[in-house]
């Protein structure tokens, strides 16, 4: 006899084992950085949706018929309210806007379906069963899939004398917070020197500061809530880590490193000020219908000047899919951030790794693009377990399902 609990727990490591293959596939193929849409990129987007789509609809009335807030957390659900509003404006967006065949249009909503579906199917669950410790697990196991596919790439490139192609390094950054909820001090030890080396070597800038803001503001905030006066003793080992670490990189990188971050001419860093100087001035002459719905999917690698995306989520939103979408975009980071706030006030033991993801999620969204990727899809899993780990916490007694029903 197995209950329906039990037979949820099974598809839930199901599904997160299906999510680290596709995730292996994906990054191993190089088709992270194809938001265009091809046959084998859609397929593994597709299976990604179908396998997410199940606990969705097994939890949905937990999302949407409960109120948007509580008197003791006022932000409990509004941040997957905002999201879902978000992927309805940009859904909505892409229609008025598609011009190209009925595949293509499917391959888009299929690309903003992933990261939402990931976002309520692992927060439900979280919220719902309390195993943190193998759910950990097994993202520490994606941590170490992405950090495999960077390496590959990394030998392939630099074989091919090909720069700029490194933003897999972001993948297992999306994923170190929740790396640090492990209960075992080596694991988070080393899942911060790993990945510090990953983004050190790609010589990828906004990875870089946005590591060193993110762990910045996981230490703020845990010396905070411990009331500890060792915070400028803590900070300071910090920094000689991230230094040995910067000066190993050198060392062994030679000057590339440093010419990477000082060089603001150097094309791998994407032509950043250029791209957004030549969308700007398009948009000062788009009519209301554009700023309204935008200008169609990809239509800032159609238009910008070195026909690439904005490597800005704000300018790529707007440009892309109008108004609506940027300012439900917007709300939803408005929402993360208040909760995050909140869990901070309640002294939640996950509120410097929500502080974290939060500040990770922020910076690389203004220097690259994240809702494009599969980078958004890891960045909402994170998002999803950690509020689901942080209710499930508050609100224990209330939320447990008193399921009767079994399985033969």
């Amino acid at each position: 006899m197995i209950s329906v609990q039990t037979l949820r727990k099974i598809y839930f490591s199901f599904a997160m084992i299906a999510s680290i293959l596709i995730t292996w596939y994906m990054l191993i193929n190089d088709d992270n950085m194809n938001a265009t849409g091809t046959q084998r990129t859609f397929l593994m987007r597709s299976l990604f949706c179908i396998v997410w789509i199940i606990p969705y609809f097994w939890y949905m009335k937990d999302v949407f018929l409960q109120p948007i807030s509580t008197k003791e957390n006022p932000y409990r659900l509004s941040s997957i309210k905002w999201f879902t509003v978000y992927t309805i404006c940009t859904c909505v967006a892409v229609l008025l806007t598609n011009d190209d065949s009925i595949k293509e249009f499917i391959a888009t909503i299929v690309l903003y379906l992933c990261p939402y579906l990931i976002f309520t199917g692992s927060y439900v669950y979280s919220r719902r069963f309390n195993d943190k410790s193998y759910t950990t697990g097994l993202v520490i196991l994606m941590i170490i899939v992405c950090i495999y596919a960077y390496i590959a790439q990394y030998n392939l490139y630099n074989v091919l004398d090909v720069r700029g192609r490194f933003a897999i390094a972001y993948y297992p950054l999306y994923l170190l917070p929740i790396a640090l909820t492990s209960n075992i001090k080596w694991i988070r030890y080393i899942a911060i020197v790993l990945i510090s080396i990953v983004l050190f070597s790609s010589l990828k800038r906004g990875g870089v500061v946005a590591l060193v803001l993110g762990m910045a503001a996981y230490v703020i905030v845990n010396q905070y809530m411990k009331h500890q006066f060792t915070f400028v003793f803590r900070s300071i080992i910090l920094l000689v880590i991230l230094l040995v670490i910067g000066y190993i990189g050198v060392q062994y990188f030679g000057e590339s490193l440093i010419e990477r971050f000082l060089n603001e001419d150097d094309t791998t860093g994407s032509g950043r000020t250029e791209i957004w100087a030549s969308l700007y001035a398009r948009m000062q002459d788009q009519d209301y219908t554009a700023w309204l719905f935008g200008n169609g999917h990809l239509a800032t690698m159609r238009d910008s000047s070195l026909h690439l995306s904005a490597h800005n989520d704000f300018l790529e939103i707007i440009y892309n899919y109008g108004i609506f979408s940027l300012l439900a975009y917007i709300c939803f980071l408005l929402s993360i951030l208040r909760y995050t706030l909140q869990a901070i006030r309640h002294e939640s033991k996950y509120a410097a790794n929500l502080a974290m993801l939060f500040t990770i999620y922020v910076t690389l969204s203004m220097v690259s693009i994240i809702v494009l990727l599969h980078t958004a899809t890891l960045a909402l899993l994170s998002y999803g377990l950690l509020i689901g780990w942080n209710e499930h916490e508050r609100h224990q007694p209330n939320i447990l399902e008193k399921e009767q029903t079994t399985l033969t």
